[in-house]
């Protein structure tokens, strides 16, 4: 029997996945929980590392929560949160899809503007490690038109 994460990798896991509609939020809420044991952590974002590359994926995840990106992006201003990178892959995959621009994010929120712009640009190596797919992120949120003006105030 394949593990979610396995599952999650192929194109047939994915729709799987993706069709019973449980799964996709319940990894959303999942990635919520500070007490959750740290293997099924890693393994849940993985997945939705995974299902955040196609259209159908990054829909689910994007109508599972609400204020799902605001939440990644709050979570990853801790530079010592665990899973920061992983939070910076799923949000450059969900970035590619339009989908996004029906979430609210850092343009709702100055002070998250200025948490993720000192993230971002520290002068520290190993933060700036940390960050490195956040920039994707921008790059790819630069690309519509009524997020390009926010990321060019940012920098």
């Amino acid at each position: 029997m394949l593990s979610f994460s396995e599952l999650s990798a192929t194109e047939e896991g994915l729709n799987q996945i993706v069709t019973f509609q449980k799964y996709v939020p319940f990894l959303v809420k999942y990635i919520e929980e500070s007490e959750a044991n740290e293997n099924a952590l890693t393994l849940a974002h993985k997945c939705l590392i995974n299902i955040s590359t196609s259209q159908e994926g990054a829909s689910a995840i994007l109508n599972s929560k609400e204020d799902l990106i605001l939440h990644l992006l709050n979570k990853i201003c801790d530079t010592d949160y665990k899973f920061l990178d992983y939070c910076c892959y799923i949000l450059s995959n969900l970035a590619t899809f339009n989908g996004i621009l029906k979430q609210k994010d850092f343009t709702s929120d100055e002070t998250l503007q200025d948490k993720l712009l000192k993230c971002f640009l520290s002068s520290e190596q190993e933060t700036r490690d940390k960050y490195k797919f956040l920039a994707l992120y921008f790059a790819t949120i630069s690309g519509y038109p009524d997020r390009r003006r926010y990321v060019y105030l940012l920098v």
